[in-house]
């Protein structure tokens, strides 16, 4: 039914409840006024009806939408599409955030003005740290070897010349050689 907005209970980014009233509209039919309430929870997204404007029946007043997973779509390079298998880890990252998800969708068509793949996975955003529409990074997990100690790259050091980490010993810090 069409109507006019007598109530507008959410604003843009709040979070809402399922079966939570979000709005009333007064029909032109019958003058009654109708309640809409949330039919899932999440996150209101979009909003267009405002309080005393007309309400078309075809109008969506607002966009409510459960932000708790997220799909992460990433870009791959046309020389690393054949490393790209369902199924595998992909650790993604945002401003510092990291979180591990799983590769559930390759497209079979490549996009023709980068000459990429779409691979995505599905992210666990129940704390809301990822955004949609914003870039992250992804690094997909292509092999794991068996290793009895494992250093990070970022912390080898070169000391006249040669690899080594620094270990904490009895008597403070001293230099391996990796």
């Amino acid at each position: 039914f069409g109507g006019i907005v007598r109530s507008v209970k959410k604003k843009l980014g709040e979070p809402v409840q399922k079966g939570e009233v979000i709005a009333s509209v007064e029909s032109n039919e019958s003058l009654t006024q109708y309640q809409l309430t949330a039919p899932i929870s999440g996150v209101v997204i979009e909003r267009k009806g405002a309080l005393g404007e007309y309400a078309d029946k075809d109008k969506r007043l607002m966009v409510i939408a459960d932000l708790s997973t997220v799909w992460v779509d990433l870009r791959v390079y046309q020389q690393d599409f054949s490393k790209l298998k369902l199924g595998q880890a992909v650790e993604v990252a945002l401003n510092g955030t990291r979180r591990m998800a799983k590769i559930d969708y390759v497209s079979p068509i490549g996009v023709t003005d980068t000459q990429s793949l779409l691979a995505r996975a599905v992210v666990d955003n129940k704390d809301g740290a990822f955004r949609p529409g914003l870039f992250v990074t992804g690094r997909v997990l292509l092999g794991e070897q068996p290793a009895p100690v494992a250093v990070k790259q970022s912390a080898i050091q070169f000391i006249e010349g040669k690899p080594v980490v620094f270990v904490e010993g009895k008597e403070g810090f001293e230099a391996r050689e990796v």
